[in-house]
């Protein structure tokens, strides 16, 4: 009996421990909207275009690739208020460009589906204060500029992932569409603090041979 109540208890510490960790780290995916909206064509919305990398998402993830599925504590996106320190901040650094998505839209998607999943580390309000917070620490648009790196120039995958490790010291993944470059992609250990390498599978980035910055 005792040894049966000893398993059970260390079932339930590792459980909860697994509950609490469930992912590896986490992803900040950030759009180029020049690169973006010049990929969606006639989708996108050109008064909201700005000349600064601004938020897709920060995504939980796993090193298998696995997808993560909502906390199960954790509640569906609840509206910011116009009033909510929040609100301006994330229309100026985590708009929808494209035609009939508006950004509170935009927003419920990255919590419901992404959010939610690290629940037990940040509930709604602190998920998107640190998503803001990771886009203000890492200036890319910075970065790519001390690096050589010049908008309206071709350019492969290795010059971008060069520049960006030469200022950061870290991996990074990076996305293209259409021959644009459009999103780069900065990895984080599972407290979403410190910067790490992206190599994994839970973070993807492809980028043809040859690429516009635009």
């Amino acid at each position: 009996m005792k040894i049966t109540l000893s398993l059970l208890i260390f079932f339930l510490l590792v459980t909860k421990s697994y509950q609490k960790n469930q992912w590896d780290g986490f992803g900040l995916a950030l759009i180029w909207p020049p690169g973006y909206c010049a990929s969606l064509g006639t989708r996108c919305v050109v008064s909201k275009v700005k000349s600064d990398f601004t938020i897709h998402g920060l995504w939980p993830f796993v090193n298998s690739g696995a997808t993560l599925g909502p906390e199960q504590n954790s509640k569906p996106y609840q509206p910011i208020p116009k009033n909510s320190p929040l609100f301006n901040p994330l229309t100026a650094n985590w708009p929808s460009i494209e035609v009939n998505k508006p950004d509170d839209g935009f927003w419920a998607h990255e919590w419901n589906n992404h959010g939610r999943a690290s629940f037990t580390l940040f509930n709604q309000t602190q998920y998107f204060a640190k998503a803001l917070n990771l886009l203000h620490r890492n200036n890319i648009a910075r970065v790519l500029q001390n690096g050589g790196i010049a908008r309206g120039h071709q350019y492969n995958d290795t010059q971008i992932l060069k520049a960006i490790r030469r200022a950061l010291n870290v991996d990074v993944k990076i996305q293209c569409t259409a021959k644009y470059l459009v999103e780069v992609r900065i990895c984080f250990d599972q407290a979403a603090k410190a910067m790490i390498n992206c190599n994994t599978k839970g973070i993807r980035g492809y980028c043809p041979k040859s690429f516009t910055f635009k």
